[in-house]
């Protein structure tokens, strides 16, 4: 009787064990709101300057969350391009102005959007996204 009772609980355990696990293994729909950098990721992107106007085009982004987001915000740093010294400078930010569809990879703003002001002489490395809006219906 008593091994009877260590095997069911045994069993129970377990079984608990393997549900708490297979749920906690799916990402939640208020974690993809509150950690979006989490789902979204920039892949490539271009970038030039013309008359000290940034602007960034073709910006490739995949989107792994179960939910759109729409007006990414991001955030480029400047580099100085004098070889020797390749020294951080400054940074610049701006919103793109699209919604990248739930569980998609895809290239936005393929015309070009502003992004701030830029330099010609500058090296513009290290995007980031810094914030988005999420696509709650």
């Amino acid at each position: 009787m008593i091994k009877t009772a260590y095997a069911l609980i045994l069993v129970s355990i377990l079984l608990l064990t393997g549900l708490h696990d297979a749920t906690a293994s799916e990402p939640s729909k208020d974690d993809m709101v509150e950690n979006p950098q989490k789902y979204l990721k920039i892949t490539d992107w271009q970038f030039y300057v013309a008359a000290r106007v940034a602007i960034i085009h073709h910006v490739e982004i995949e989107n792994t969350a179960s939910i759109d987001y729409k007006n990414i915000r991001v955030k480029v740093d400047y580099y100085s391009n004098y070889p020797k010294y390749n020294r951080y400078l400054s940074s610049t930010s701006g919103v793109l102005p699209i919604t990248v569809p739930a569980n998609s990879t895809d290239i936005y703003v393929k015309g070009g959007t502003t992004l701030g002001a830029g330099s010609m002489d500058y090296i513009a490395k290290n995007i980031r996204i810094i914030g988005v809006e999420p696509v709650l219906e």
